[in-house]
């Protein structure tokens, strides 16, 4: 029986790529800070609506929230909550441009000259990023609680009136601006480490897989580093409260509090409330930082060399491009008689 074959007239064309290879960053210093600045800029604008987004809670299952509205009025909650809300009000916004700007610059920075291997240099990167970020921040965030507290000789307009007046009357004060820095730089660091490290450990898979999937390991990053730091934050609060009840008598230190913290309660006790401060919706911002600074550094060098994009490799693994997951090879075998 004759079978006659049938062939389109259609002209054949590569198939599409469903797969991203990693394109390593070849921008220069003054490219790589247009992308940082351009993604900092975004990520400020859109971090005020996504942080308000918890006023739609209601609508969930949420244990005290969901009965918060009866069900006839959660509508009409809707629309109020839509259009009465100030989506693009809150912290002040030039400020944590810089902020964003200048903690992916260290990042970077320190990753490119840093040795060693991948994984573990973007742990180390981020830890010395949260550092760098404490020393920076911690002498503001003293002068700023010394501005906030309503008890004492004299009450100050703000952080720069407190420093306005330390080196006009009292310069010496000054000397403790790093006091408590140990607690607070252990913590800032420990949280950037797991931010900045997950992102760099996963952000191959990331790409190889979809943009979204590299957004949810930067979530994940953001969301591990906050549950790190959040105890060292609790054990801050609650032993100031506990040193100025008893009227400084019998003061506590960060360790007799730890330890009578983990007699009595537990160590679960140090992250009670974690989940009342909405961690889940708090790390969707820096995830987004460090998710659209990733695509932009390759999207942009991919527009300046193209000839340096990377295609897809099907057999990397889940933290690296130049190891394969599973063999490629078949290993030789010696076979020897038996005796």
């Amino acid at each position: 029986m004759h079978h006659s074959s049938f062939r389109t007239v259609t002209p054949y064309s590569n198939p599409l790529e469903r797969r991203s290879g990693y394109t390593e960053s070849r921008l220069t210093t003054g490219e790589h800070l247009s992308v940082i600045g351009a993604v900092s800029l975004f990520c400020t604008a859109a971090a005020r609506p996504i942080t308000k987004l918890d006023q739609f809670y209601f609508l969930s299952d949420i244990p005290g929230e969901s009965n918060r509205i009866y069900l006839a009025d959660k509508r009409a909650h809707l629309f109020k909550t839509l259009f009465e809300t100030r989506w693009f009000s809150g912290t002040r916004f030039i400020p944590t441009v810089l902020d964003n700007a200048f903690l992916l610059a260290v990042y970077a920075s320190l990753h490119a000259s840093l040795p060693g291997g991948e994984v573990g240099k973007g742990f180390l990167a981020g830890g010395l990023t949260g550092l760098t970020m404490s020393v920076v921040h911690h002498p503001f965030d003293v002068l700023r609680a010394t501005a906030d507290a309503r008890q004492g000789p004299r009450l100050f307009t703000g952080p720069w009136d407190v420093l306005k007046t330390a080196l006009k009357e009292r310069p010496a004060v000054l000397l403790g601006l790093y006091k408590g820095f140990a607690m607070n730089g252990m913590s800032t660091s420990l949280r950037y480490s797991t931010q900045f490290g997950v992102y760099n450990a996963l952000r191959y898979d990331g790409v190889y897989r979809h943009p979204l999937v590299l957004f949810a390991y930067c979530h994940m990053g953001a969301f591990l580093g906050m549950l790190i730091q959040y105890p060292f934050l609790a054990i801050k609060q609650q032993l100031r409260i506990v040193n100025s009840l008893n009227g400084g008598k019998y003061p506590h230190n960060y360790r007799s509090y730890i330890s009578q913290v983990k007699r009595q309660h537990g160590v679960t006790k140090l992250f009670e409330g974690f989940f009342t401060g909405k961690p889940v919706l708090n790390a969707v911002p820096p995830a987004l930082l460090m998710t659209l600074y990733d695509i932009g550094v390759r999207r942009y060098t991919e527009y300046l060399h193209p000839e340096l994009r990377t295609v897809a490799t099907p057999e990397q693994s889940l933290m690296h491009i130049k190891s394969p997951s599973y063999p490629v090879t078949d290993s030789s075998y010696e076979f020897t008689p038996r005796r």
